[in-house]
């Protein structure tokens, strides 16, 4: 009997050792194939296509970070190639009016008419081609603006209202932007109507000087709520 049981111990302990070394042997196996493995020409084809992707995605990331800094002041001495645009709009009891320009290398885009619903209703739309010295000025005075906002002007300007109701103040938004930058002042039409100081007078300067520049007076408007032409 005792032999029959030192037997039955030997085949077990054998048996155990057979699959410790079964074991031993496949994670041999699995060690090996993952050194020596090699990655197919479609999966480095893969990787090289998402590391190509990823830089173009960090780059116009970091291109549109810059896009915002305001240093217009320090770039361009040529005033033509910095596109300078202007908003207004206020309300009165009956009616929400708008009036919009941009500075064009020969002329002035023109758009004025009255919002209802939200929705601007152009009553006027035109490309104006005034004298180049009038031009010339009106650039000058942007290009004035944006070196007071520069060195802090745009902390001297009210906020800005909604254009919705004769109480609100308006809304009156100036758009300098060249290849590399740009510069955004808002403000109110009521702080610039009252020139409440000399960044105020400024700008009410400018958009006298762009009111002007159409021969008629945009949606025969002669002033836009105390601001002239």
């Amino acid at each position: 009997m005792c032999d029959d049981l030192s037997s039955k111990a030997r085949r077990e302990g054998g048996d155990r050792l057979t699959l410790v070394r079964s074991k031993i042997n496949g994670l041999r196996a699995c060690t090996c194939s993952a050194l020596n493995w090699r990655p197919s020409v479609s999966i480095l084809h893969e990787l090289h296509r998402g590391l190509q992707i990823f830089s173009v995605l960090t780059f116009f990331s970091l291109s549109a970070c810059s896009l915002d800094a305001p240093q217009l002041a320090a770039v361009d001495t040529d005033l033509s190639k910095v596109g300078y645009s202007l908003s207004l709009r206020r309300a009165s009891l009956t009616s929400r009016d708008f009036e919009s320009y941009k500075l064009l290398p020969n002329g002035v885009f023109v758009e004025c008419g009255t919002i209802y619903q939200g929705q601007p209703e152009t009553r006027f739309r035109s490309i104006e081609q005034p004298n180049p010295e009038a031009i010339n000025h009106s650039r000058q005075l942007a290009r004035d603006i944006v070196d007071q906002y520069s060195q802090g002007g745009a902390q001297q300007a009210d906020a800005a209202g909604r254009g919705e109701g004769l109480a609100d103040p308006g809304v009156l938004t100036l758009l300098a932007s060249n290849a590399s930058s740009k510069i955004e002042l808002r403000t109110s039409v009521d702080w610039v109507e009252q020139k409440r100081n000399s960044f105020a007078a400024l700008v009410n300067q400018f958009i006298k000087a762009v009111r002007g520049l159409p021969e008629k007076a945009p949606c025969s408007n002669e002033e836009f709520y105390g601001i002239g032409r």
